[in-house]
């Protein structure tokens, strides 16, 4: 939900709320999800504060990993949000 940041995740209201980035992030890939989404596009979406290539692939990926930490059941096999080696990320419901 964008206008209270409310993340549901197998039915249940995830507490505490995701950070700001984190819900940006997470919100871009549900819009699309099934695309794939690179890490410009996740950049533009979660930070456009700051200038074009100004975020760090790190960057990115540290928020990919707390996401994954809040909202996969196994974040270390995720079912979610997945990694495209080369490409992105994209969202994936099954």
């Amino acid at each position: 939900d964008g206008k209270s940041w409310e993340v549901w995740v197998q039915g249940l209201i995830l507490e505490p709320r995701l950070s700001r980035k984190e819900f940006d992030v997470l919100d871009l890939l549900y819009r699309r999800k099934g695309e794939v989404c690179s890490k410009d596009d996740i950049a533009a979406h979660a930070w456009p504060e700051r200038s074009h290539g100004d975020v760090s692939d790190q960057e990115i990926e540290q928020c990919m990993r707390r996401l994954r930490l809040r909202v996969e059941p196994d974040p270390s096999q995720p079912r979610y949000v997945l990694t495209l080696r080369g490409s992105g990320y994209k969202f994936f419901v099954g």
